[in-house]
């Protein structure tokens, strides 16, 4: 009797009281892996059902074209979510059951009947799920392009297409990451960065939304273009690259151009109504960008790469004058996501490029 008979024929009841006697040697034919978080975790050797759980997780399965695996969802995946790329590239995913919130609930888990549960969480709340569930669970995380010191996202791609049986995937991913950032980087090499504008990066959300002041030292698409002029880039963080800064020193900085995240455009807008900010010099020439938004519920990794030439088409358009932006980003989202889904998105964020302001009219 394999994992998903015992607790059919328990009930949900009785196995989140009898967890503990379940543990992985109920695994047929599983073998023992380590996850991205340090723990041993016995998982099956093939996984038909499937959980993804906590912030970017089940992008993670959707970019590794795993989401016919899922048969369950966090609460938020069927409602605001369905707005982020991985989700409107995968509707049906929003027709699967509610196994409960962020994190998901123990009993939900267990009626979904997952082989394998993906978690973004910390190791210690991954171990308390697989005791209360009784069922394996591979600790995986978010995925960063730049080196916090942390797994990159090229690691997390490996490490799950191992487990999923998706190794294959995995390579075409990173690969055209790889041929992605290659393209940017040989068009700004022959481009004159040393007379580029210097540039701002504001409005990225970071556990919540945030106004003009929240900015980014380390920036991905900034970071993928080479030697792009960060007024922030200076700028001291702890962990997470992250910062807000003072009204005052925005004003020091006055930078050249000034790209914003349309997932929180409002907020900007709202603060570029100061008097104050009216003198920036971005704000005076026009030079406000929108880009779409780089993170909900963890990193949109793939607007992030459609983003760099976003950026690049500002600050080198010499460098960018063979990009067509739409085209580019639905490349990239068909090839990451399966889908093109450019005017989608635009649609419902705004568009992409030379922002104006309702305050300047």
């Amino acid at each position: 009797m394999d994992r998903r008979d015992v607790l059919g024929a328990l009930g949900t009841g009785a196995v989140v009281g009898i967890t503990g006697c379940l543990g992985s040697a109920t695994i047929d034919d599983g073998r023992d892996v380590t996850d991205l978080v340090g723990r041993t975790v016995t998982v099956p050797t093939d996984v038909d059902r499937l959980v993804a759980l906590e912030a970017g997780c089940l992008r993670l399965v959707a970019q590794l074209d795993a989401t016919d695996l899922i048969v369950g969802v966090e609460d938020d995946e069927t409602g605001w979510l369905q707005e982020v790329p991985y989700n409107a590239a995968n509707p049906e995913l929003a027709t699967k059951p509610v196994i409960g919130g962020r994190g998901g609930d123990p009993e939900g888990i267990i009626d979904a009947a997952p082989d394998l549960v993906l978690s973004t969480g910390s190791a210690e709340e991954l171990e308390t799920l697989e005791r209360r569930t009784g069922l394996p669970v591979f600790g995986l995380t978010t995925g960063q392009f730049l080196d916090l010191g942390e797994p990159t996202l090229e690691e997390i791609w490996e490490a799950a297409g191992d487990v999923l049986g998706k190794e294959e995937r995995a390579n075409e991913l990173s690969t055209f990451v790889e041929d992605t950032v290659a393209d940017l980087r040989d068009r700004t090499a022959t481009a004159d960065t040393d007379d580029a504008p210097s540039a701002y990066v504001t409005g990225v959300s970071f556990q919540g939304g945030h106004g003009l002041e929240a900015t980014r030292p380390l920036f991905a698409p900034f970071d993928f273009l080479g030697d792009v002029k960060n007024v922030a880039s200076d700028v001291g963080f702890d962990g997470y690259p992250h910062v807000t800064i003072s009204p005052e020193q925005l004003l020091a900085w006055d930078p050249d151009v000034i790209f914003v995240d349309r997932g929180n455009a409002d907020l900007i807008e709202a603060d570029l109504t100061e008097t104050a900010y009216q003198e920036l010099t971005a704000v005076e020439s026009g030079e406000l960008y929108g880009m779409l938004p780089n993170a909900h519920y963890g990193l949109n990794h793939s607007t992030i790469v459609a983003n760099a030439y976003v950026v690049g088409s500002v600050l080198y358009p010499e460098a960018f004058d063979d990009v067509e932006i739409d085209q580019r980003a639905d490349e990239i989202y068909d090839t990451m996501l399966g889908e093109p889904m450019y005017d989608d998105l635009t649609s419902t964020y705004g568009d992409v490029g030379r922002m104006g302001l309702t305050s300047n009219a």
